[in-house]
């Protein structure tokens, strides 16, 4: 279960919610229990040992690899799929007009 208390947060960038949204999503849906999660996360943070750690984008990089670590385990995915679509959508926003919506295409 999710602590209530999270709900009062607010996060420092789109991002930061985005990765958030999805991770409980998953846990609402039953890919993964909310406890499993926050066992990868918090040995995710341990490993990282960031001392100036300031509980934005250092914290929420320790999440996504955290996620992706829970996701591989779970055998949802694997890192080879994970490389290629860092690699699509790399492409992609690289490729895409500023203003305009990055379109992966179909993956």
């Amino acid at each position: 279960m999710i602590p209530s208390k999270l709900n009062d947060k607010n996060f420092q960038k789109p991002w930061h919610a985005q990765i958030f949204a999805i991770t409980v999503s998953l846990s609402e849906n039953k890919v993964f229990e909310w406890c499993e999660f926050s066992d990868f996360l918090a040995h995710e943070i341990k490993m990282d040992n960031n001392q100036t750690r300031n509980g934005s984008d250092d914290y929420f990089y320790s999440w996504v690899k955290a996620l992706e670590k829970l996701l591989i385990k779970k055998k949802i995915t694997s890192f080879t799929r994970m490389v290629e679509i860092k690699n699509l959508w790399s492409s992609a926003f690289l490729n895409t007009p500023h203003g305009k919506p990055v379109k992966i295409g179909d993956i």
